[in-house]
C-alpha cells in the first residue's frame, strides 16, 4: 500500500522505511502542533500506532486530542526541569518559542506575538507517567530549547529506538544543533542522517538492524505520496464513484423493498450477536420470557427496531424513482404469479391486504384465485388501492393507527410495545448525558471488581454525573447499594459502563440496550485452569466469545491493566487502552500505614492472598515454603488467605496433604474468608508476600502487599510483571529452590529487604487514581456524556464576572441599606468588578458616613464592563420585567420572607431572569411552591459594617455565595424534565378525572410563561385496570402495579427506574396504595433520591391510622420534595403529626363539561397548573430535594 506522507521535509518517509515491519508502534512528539498539517507523526497514527503529543499551544492541543482520539495530548511545555515558564505565541505557525531572541526576529518579520505562561514537565516524568518499556521513536522540534528537552529525559529507563532533532535555527538554515548532539552521544545515540532540518539518531543497540534505512534521501523506492496529491487523487475518485453509485442506488433500494415486509415482521425476532451493531429483537424477547421483569424493555428496543423499518419504507416508496419503476416491479411479481406483492407495491395497506386474501380463497391455483380476487376488486374498484399520491407523499405502508396508537397487530405483546412507543424517555440527540451507570454480571462483598465499581461510583459523582451500579446476581448483603438489572432504564440518556469478566447470560439483554456502552475488561480466567470447574470454564469460554461481540456494540474499551488492554487488542478492540481506576491508593494506604501495634511472633510469616484454586498455584507454595525453611534454619509460618469453595474442597485438601509429607502441617495455615480488619492483620504481620499464580489478570494483593510495605516476590505471569512495575523481584521460575532462594535473601540481608520496599512505595504512584481520571473521562466524553465541569474554568469565568447592584442604595430605606451592604460586600471581596445603578433615584448618599459614601460613589461612578459575563441583581421595591443589553443576564434578589407570590408577579420572574435569590430557606420554599422554575439560592443578609472591616471578613462569605448563584445563571439550560405521573387512569374515578385534567392543563400551559420543551410528554404509571396506550400528545400510559399485590410497591419502583423520571408526582388515595405501601415506595431507594410530590387527597385517614403505621407514613413523607394538600384544616392536621417543612396548600378541582370534556374548576385551575409545573421544575433548578437546607 503507497505511503502517505504528511510531514513539512519527508521525515515519516524515512521513518516509514526504518519500522515498515512494525504493525502497532509507539512514538513521541514534542512540539506536535497541527494533527495533520506538517505532521511527522500522522501517518503512523493512521497506520494504528499511538503515542504521547506534547503541544503547549491551547489551540494545537484541542485540535490534537479531537483528531487523536487514541494517543495521549498533553498541553505542556519540556524542559530540563519541572515548573512554569512563559512562552512566546506566535498564533497559528507552529514558531513559538521559549526563547526572546527568536520571538523578537517573528515579530520584526510581521508575525502575531503574544505571552502565555505554561506548565512544563520533564520528558523523564512524562515517560514514566505515561509511556511503555518499547518507544519507536521521538520527535523534538521546540524552536530553539532542543536542549533543554533532551536534558530532562532519562535515556538509561526510556531509549526511543530513533531521535529526530531540529537541527537549524527557526525559519534559517544556520545550524544550531552542537549542544543537543554532545547530549545524545553521552548517551549512547549515533548520528546516522541529516535530511537539511533535523539530524536523526539511532540508539547504539540499534544500530546495525537500523543505519541501512538512513542511507539515502526519500526517493521512487519509498513508494509514497504527498498528502495534499492523495486528497486530490481521492476527490476525482469520490466523483467519479458517486455517479457509479447512483445508478446502483434504484437497484439497492427495490432489493430493499423485496424484504422490507420480511424485516417488519421479523423485528421481534431477529437475532445477531455475531455482527450486528444491535442485537436483535429475538434475543430480547426470549431474556423477556425468561425474565419477566424486562418485559417492557425488550419490547421497547423490537418496537423502535420495527418502526425504524417501516420508517425507511415509508421514505423509499415517497421517492420518485420508487414511483417510475413500479411498473418494472409489478411486472416482475406478476411474472411469478406474486399478485398479492404486487399489490403491496401499488400501497395496498396490511389490513386489505387481509380482505383481498379472503376474497380470493384458499385454493383453486393462481388462475382460481386471481379469478376470485378480479371479482371481488371489481365490486370495491381498483382504483381505491392505487390513486396515485400527492406530489412528495409516501404511500401507507400499514393501517392507520387506531385512537392514536402506533400497533399492526392485536396481540398481548403488540399493545404492551405500543404502550411504551415511542421509547421511554428518548432525550433530543444534542444533549449530552450527565448519568453515567455501570453494569456488572456479579457482585460480592470484598469483590475486587465491586469493590471498583464502588470507587469508580464515587469518582463519577465527583465528576458531576449521576451513577448507580446494577447487577444480574446481587449479593444480599449489598441490596442498599446495588440495584438489579430489571432496574436498569431503558433509554439512551445516559452511558453505561459494562464491566466484563466472565460470560454471563443476561448479554443480550445488556447489549440490546440503547444507551452507548463502554467496556471495562477485568481480564477472563482461560478456560484450562478451571478443568476442575466445568461450569466455569464453560463460562469463561463464552465471556472471550462475548467480548469479541462487544467490538461494534460500545464506543470505547478501557481494561484494567495495560496487560488486559493487550488481551482486548487481540481480541478485536484495537483502540483499547490501560485505565487502573481498581482501588483508592490514598485509603489504601491510610489504612496500611496507621499505627498498630504488631502482634508478636518470631516466626518469619510468608503470605499469600487469592481463593484457594489450582491456578493460584498454593500447593506449589507449600514446596517452596518448605525448602526455604530448610535453608534459613529458623521459625516461620505460611499463611494462605482466601475462600474454598465447594468445587476447590479437593485442591485445599491436596494443599493440607502437601504440609503434611514435608512435616509442617502446623506451619501451614489456611484461613478461609477473612473480614477487612482480619486481612489488616495479617497484612501487618508478613515478613514477604510470594505468589505462584499460573494466572493473574491484575493482582490486587499484589498492590496492598506493597501498600502495607511487604516485600513482594512473583512468578511473572500475566498481569504480574505490569502490576508490580520494577518494584519487586519476579522469580525466574515457579521452582522450590528458587523461591527459596530469594525469600532466604528477603530475610537475612535488611539492606535488601529496604531497598525493595523503597522501590515499591514508588511503584504505588503508579495507581493513583487522578492520574487515570482523564482517560476515563475521555472515554466518556467519546460515548457521549456531558464534559465534566472543568474548575479551572468556572475560577476564571469568577474572576472575571462583572456584577451591576440595580435597585435604590441612596437615602434612609431599609432596601436601600440591603443594596449597600451587598454592593460592599461584593468589593470588599472582589474589587473592581462591580457597580450600582439605579432608576429610582438619584443616588442621594448625603446621610451616610465617610467611608461608606466614598466607596458608593465611585461604584455609581464605574462605566459598564468592556468584558463578559456581566449579571444585573435586580432588588427593587417592584418586581418588574428587567431591561436589559444583548449579554446582560438578569437576577433578582428578593427579601420576602414566606408569603405566596400572585401568579402574575411569578410569571414575570420566570419570564424575565435567570435565577433568584433569597435571605432564608422558608423564603425559598415559598418561591418554589408559587410555580418558580428558576435555580432559587439562598445567600443570606449581608451587612453595610462588616464589609468595611475587611479585617472581620464576616462579608466574605455573603459575597461569595452572591458569585456562586451568579454563575449558576450562567450555566446552560438544563434537558427537558421527565416526569411520571403515579395515579389511576381512565377509570372513572375522581383522582383519575383531576389527574387527566392537570395534565391536559399543564401540557398546554403558556409558553410565554413557563420555557417551551421544559418538560416531556408524561409517563402514566397506572394501576393494571388501565390497559397501556400512547396518546396524542405523546403522553404514556403504563400498568405498572397490580391492585392487591403484596409486591405493588416493588413493581411500581422498578417501572420507576426503568423509565428513569427526573420528578415522580403520587396522586394518593389509600383505599388503593395503602400509607405502609406509600413508605415503602417513597423510602425505595429507586424513588427516594429523586424529586417526589405526594398529593394527599385524604388526610384524615393517616391521622386516624394505627400508631405504628401513621409513624412509618409520616417518617416517610418527611422525605418527600413536596406534600400537596387540598385545604386548610389538612395543612394543620399534617403540622400536628410534625410535618411542615415540605407541605403546601394545593387546591383542587376536576370537571367534566356537557360535551365530556374534562378541566379544572376555574378560576383558579389554569393557575395550579401553571403552579405545580413551576414548583417541580423549581424543585429540579434549586438542586435540592427538600426546602434547600438550613438558613445561612
Amino acid at each position: 500500500m503507497r505511503f502517505v506522507s504528511f510531514a513539512q521535509n519527508y521525515e515519516d518517509v524515512i521513518l516509514n522505511r526504518a519500522f515498515k515491519e512494525v504493525g502497532k508502534g509507539f512514538y513521541i512528539d514534542v512540539g506536535a502542533a497541527d494533527p495533520e498539517e506538517w505532521s511527522v507523526t500522522k501517518a503512523f497514527y493512521d497506520r494504528g500506532w499511538r503515542g504521547i503529543n506534547i503541544e503547549p499551544e491551547p489551540g494545537y492541543a484541542k485540535r490534537l486530542r479531537q483528531a487523536r482520539p487514541r494517543d495521549v495530548t498533553l498541553e505542556l511545555a519540556v524542559g530540563a526541569e519541572p515548573g512554569r515558564m512563559v512562552i512566546n505565541q506566535i498564533p497559528g505557525t507552529g514558531l513559538s518559542t521559549f526563547s526572546e531572541e527568536f520571538a523578537a526576529r517573528h515579530a520584526a518579520a510581521g508575525y502575531g506575538r503574544s505571552r502565555l505562561e505554561v506548565e512544563v514537565a520533564t520528558l523523564a516524568d512524562i515517560c514514566r507517567a505515561q509511556a511503555p518499556a518499547e518507544i519507536h521513536f521521538l520527535k523534538i522540534d521546540v524552536e530553539g530549547a532542543e536542549a533543554q528537552v533532551l536534558r530532562g529525559a532519562d535515556f538509561t529507563r526510556y531509549r526511543p529506538f530513533v531521535i529526530l532533532v531540529e537541527a537549524t535555527e527557526p525559519m534559517s538554515q544556520a545550524l544550531n544543533y552542537h549542544e543537543a548532539d554532545q547530549i545524545l552521544s553521552a548517551a549512547g545515540y549515533v548520528f546516522v542522517w541529516f535530511d537539511g532540518l533535523n539530524r536523526f539518531y539511532v540508539a547504539g543497540e540499534h544500530e546495525a538492524a537500523l543505519r541501512p534505512a538512513f542511507g539515502s534521501p526519500p526517493n521512487v523506492f519509498d513508494d509514497f505520496v504527498r498528502a495534499e496529491e492523495e486528497r486530490l487523487r481521492g476527490r476525482a475518485a469520490e466523483a467519479e464513484q458517486a455517479a457509479s453509485a447512483s445508478l446502483q442506488a434504484s437497484s439497492l433500494a427495490q432489493e430493499r423493498a423485496l424484504h422490507a415486509e420480511e424485516a417488519a415482521s421479523a423485528a421481534l425476532a431477529q437475532r445477531s450477536l455475531a455482527e450486528g451493531r444491535v442485537i436483535g429483537a429475538e434475543a430480547a424477547a426470549a431474556e423477556a420470557e425468561r425474565r419477566g421483569d424486562l418485559l417492557e424493555i425488550d419490547l421497547l428496543h423490537a418496537e423502535k427496531a420495527r418502526q425504524d423499518v417501516l420508517a425507511v419504507i415509508s421514505a423509499m416508496r415517497g421517492s420518485a424513482s420508487w414511483r417510475l419503476t413500479a411498473p418494472v416491479r409489478a411486472f416482475g411479481y406478476l411474472r411469478r404469479g406474486k399478485i398479492g406483492a404486487a399489490l403491496i407495491d401499488a400501497g395496498a395497506s396490511a389490513e386489505r391486504m387481509r380482505r383481498l386474501k379472503a376474497a380470493a380463497g384458499p385454493d383453486g391455483g393462481l388462475a382460481g384465485r386471481a379469478a376470485r380476487l378480479a371479482a371481488y376488486l371489481a365490486s370495491r374498484g381498483l382504483s381505491r388501492l392505487t390513486a396515485a399520491a400527492p406530489a412528495g407523499a409516501a404511500k401507507d405502508v400499514g393501517p392507520a393507527p387506531p385512537d392514536g396508537l402506533e400497533r399492526q397487530d392485536d396481540g398481548e405483546l403488540g399493545a404492551a410495545a405500543d404502550a411504551v412507543s415511542p421509547r421511554v424517555g428518548e432525550r433530543r440527540a444534542s444533549r449530552r448525558r450527565h448519568a453515567v451507570h455501570q453494569f456488572h454480571a456479579g457482585s460480592a462483598v470484598g469483590d475486587a471488581v465491586t469493590n471498583a465499581m464502588f470507587i469508580m461510583q464515587r469518582l463519577l459523582r465527583r465528576l458531576g454525573y449521576r451513577s448507580e451500579i446494577f447487577v444480574e446476581h446481587r449479593d444480599p448483603r449489598l441490596a442498599d447499594r446495588l440495584l438489579e438489572i430489571g432496574d436498569l432504564p431503558y433509554g439512551d440518556d445516559y452511558v453505561l459502563i459494562v464491566r466484563h469478566s466472565t460470560g454471563y447470560d443476561a448479554f443480550p439483554a445488556i447489549m440490546s440496550l440503547p444507551a452507548p456502552k463502554i467496556l471495562i475488561y477485568h481480564n477472563i480466567t482461560p478456560p484450562e485452569f478451571l478443568e476442575d470447574a466445568p461450569a466455569l470454564a464453560a463460562y469463561a469460554a463464552l465471556g472471550r466469545r462475548q467480548v469479541a461481540q462487544m467490538r461494534s456494540l460500545v464506543s470505547a474499551a478501557l481494561a484494567d491493566s495495560e496487560y488486559n488492554a493487550l488481551e482486548l487488542r487481540r481480541m478485536g478492540h484495537e483502540e483499547a487502552a490501560a485505565c487502573p481506576l481498581l482501588f483508592d491508593l490514598d485509603a489504601l494506604l491510610s489504612r496500611a500505614r496507621r499505627t498498630v501495634t504488631r502482634a508478636e511472633t518470631s516466626a518469619f510469616t510468608l503470605l499469600f492472598v487469592g481463593r484457594i484454586v489450582a491456578s493460584k498455584g498454593q500447593a506449589d507454595l507449600v514446596d517452596a515454603f518448605a525448602q526455604f525453611l530448610r535453608l534459613w534454619g529458623k521459625p516461620g509460618r505460611l499463611v494462605l488467605v482466601g475462600r474454598i469453595l465447594p468445587s476447590n474442597a479437593a485442591y485445599a485438601a491436596d494443599i493440607e496433604r502437601r504440609a503434611q509429607l514435608h512435616g509442617i502441617e502446623d506451619q501451614v495455615v489456611l484461613t478461609g474468608a477473612v473480614s477487612d480488619d482480619e486481612l489488616d492483620a495479617w497484612y501487618r504481620s508478613a515478613d514477604a508476600f510470594v505468589s505462584l499464580s499460573l494466572h493473574e489478570g491484575f493482582g490486587v494483593p499484589l498492590v496492598e502487599a506493597m501498600a502495607y510495605d511487604v516485600p513482594v516476590l512473583a512468578y511473572p505471569c500475566g498481569a504480574v510483571p505490569y502490576t508490580l512495575g520494577n518494584a519487586a523481584i519476579l522469580l525466574p521460575d515457579r521452582s522450590p529452590d528458587a523461591v527459596a532462594a530469594a525469600l532466604v535473601r528477603i530475610a537475612g540481608d535488611p539492606d535488601f529487604r529496604a531497598a525493595v520496599i523503597a522501590r515499591q512505595r514508588r511503584s504505588l504512584e503508579r495507581f493513583e487514581l487522578d492520574r487515570h481520571v482523564p482517560r476515563l473521562v475521555q472515554a466518556l466524553v467519546s460515548a457521549g456524556a456531558a464534559v465534566p465541569p472543568d474548575v479551572a474554568a468556572r475560577h476564571s469565568l469568577a474572576e472575571n464576572l462583572h456584577i451591576t447592584i440595580m435597585g435604590p442604595v441612596g437615602g434612609t430605606s431599609e432596601l436601600a441599606a440591603l443594596n449597600r451592604a451587598l454592593a460592599l460586600a461584593l468589593e470588599a471581596r472582589r474589587p473592581g468588578l462591580q457597580r450600582v445603578r439605579s432608576q429610582e433615584d438619584n443616588h442621594d448618599l448625603a446621610d451616610l458616613p465617610d467611608a461608606e459614601r466614598r466607596v458608593i460613589a465611585d461604584l455609581a461612578s464605574r462605566r459598564d464592563s468592556p468584558t463578559e459575563p456581566r449579571v444585573v441583581i435586580r432588588r427593587q421595591r417592584s418586581i418588574l420585567p428587567p431591561s436589559l443589553e444583548s449579554d446582560e443576564v438578569a437576577l433578582a434578589m428578593l427579601d420576602h420572607e414566606d408569603a405566596l407570590l400572585p401568579a402574575e408577579t411569578a410569571a414575570i420572574l420566570n419570564r424575565g431572569f435567570k435565577a433568584l435569590l433569597v435571605p432564608t430557606a422558608s423564603a425559598a420554599k415559598a418561591l418554589i411552591d408559587s410555580g418558580i422554575s428558576l435555580p432559587v439560592r439562598i445567600v443570606g443578609h449581608g451587612q453595610a459594617e462588616d464589609a468595611l472591616r475587611p479585617e472581620a471578613r464576616q462579608h466574605e462569605a455573603f459575597a461569595d455565595r452572591i458569585v456562586a448563584a451568579a454563575l449558576v445563571a450562567l450555566a446552560p439550560p438544563p434537558a427537558p424534565l421527565r416526569l411520571a405521573w403515579v395515579s389511576p387512569w381512565d377509570v372513572g374515578c375522581d383522582v383519575a378525572e383531576y389527574s387527566q385534567a392537570l395534565l391536559a392543563s399543564i401540557a398546554t400551559a403558556e409558553p410565554e410563561i413557563l420555557q417551551p420543551g421544559a418538560l416531556e410528554p408524561a409517563i402514566i404509571l397506572c394501576d393494571d385496570r388501565t390497559p397501556p396506550a400512547v396518546q396524542a400528545d405523546g403522553t404514556r400510559v403504563i400498568p405498572a402495579w397490580r391492585l392487591g399485590d403484596a409486591n405493588a410497591m416493588a413493581s411500581l419502583a422498578r417501572k420507576i427506574s426503568v423509565c428513569d423520571p427526573d420528578a415522580v408526582v403520587i396522586q394518593h388515595q389509600p383505599e388503593l396504595i395503602g400509607w405502609g405501601e406509600l413508605a415503602r415506595l417513597i423510602g425505595d431507594r429507586r424513588v427516594r433520591d429523586r424529586i417526589s410530590v405526594v398529593t394527599l387527597h385524604a388526610v384524615p385517614p393517616l391521622a386516624a391510622a394505627a400508631a405504628a403505621e401513621r409513624d412509618i407514613a409520616v417518617e416517610a413523607l418527611r422525605q418527600a420534595s413536596r406534600i400537596l394538600v387540598h385545604g386548610a384544616a389538612d395543612l394543620d392536621t399534617l403540622a400536628g403529626l410534625g410535618l411542615a417543612d415540605n407541605v403546601t396548600l394545593f387546591p383542587h378541582g376536576a370537571t367534566i363539561d356537557a360535551d365530556g370534556e374534562r378541566g379544572l374548576t376555574e378560576p383558579s385551575g389554569e393557575a395550579l397548573s401553571r403552579r405545580l409545573r413551576g414548583m417541580i421544575l423549581g424543585l429540579r433548578a434549586s438542586g435540592s430535594r427538600q426546602a434547600l437546607g438550613a438558613d445561612p
